[in-house]
């Protein structure tokens, strides 16, 4: 099982190592990466959603900063169609994130929370309330993938952590979502400090209910 790990840890290593290569070989820099995506997406058509819910499904396995592509599909579909993606492309992104936690397991998960000790504080609570831990990490921005990973390796329940993590999103994709399409509608920007503000105050006041 070991061998067999190290084999699938190796494999993702070298797609990384490919990808990076194609992209310095067509001269795209990391900092110009979103540019281009924005640039695929809008000349994509009616297929846009789709391909933009893909490249959020595959971005944990890039390690390409899910913000910059949720301001993305505020910027290209508006502020309700992007919130709505997002959250569908989030959510199965966050799968994909449990799943490699999952794929790593106990071992990965040794070791990951010696390279970050905060990460035992979140280990704990997810083995105990897995759902509300979830639900909370999401709500108080906690690094997404990290999340997911731990969740996965915890084993906290798939249904739990897919609606946790749905439901927890909502406010701060929004926020994230309004910010992107408040380049062109000024009101957006305002809405997006609301939700955020709305999203971390929840956070505070069910934390504060469970101590």
């Amino acid at each position: 099982m070991k061998h067999t790990k190290k084999i699938g840890i190796s494999v993702w290593l070298c797609i990384i190592l490919i990808l990076f290569t194609i992209l310095h070989t067509k001269g795209i820099s990391f900092s110009t990466l979103s540019a281009h995506i924005d640039t695929v997406l809008r000349k994509a058509g009616w297929l846009a959603p789709v391909l933009y819910i893909l490249l959020y499904m595959l971005r944990p396995i890039t390690f390409f900063p899910a913000t910059i592509l949720t301001v993305l599909a505020g910027a290209i579909f508006g502020g309700i169609y992007g919130s709505v993606y997002t959250i569908i492309a989030a959510t199965a992104s966050a799968v994909v994130t449990y799943g490699i936690g999952n794929y790593i397991g106990k071992d990965g998960l040794k070791k990951f929370t010696t390279s970050y000790p905060k990460s035992t504080t979140w280990l704990s609570r997810l083995q105990e309330r897995g759902f509300l831990a979830v639900l909370l990490l999401r709500l108080a921005y906690a690094p997404f993938d990290i999340v997911g990973y731990i969740a996965g390796a915890a084993k906290v329940r798939l249904v739990d952590f897919i609606i946790a993590t749905s439901i927890g999103i909502i406010p701060g994709t929004i926020s994230f979502v309004l910010l992107g399409s408040g380049t062109k509608n000024t009101p957006h920007l305002v809405l997006a400090i609301l939700f955020f503000i709305i999203s971390i105050g929840t956070s505070y006041s069910v934390k504060k209910k469970q101590k």
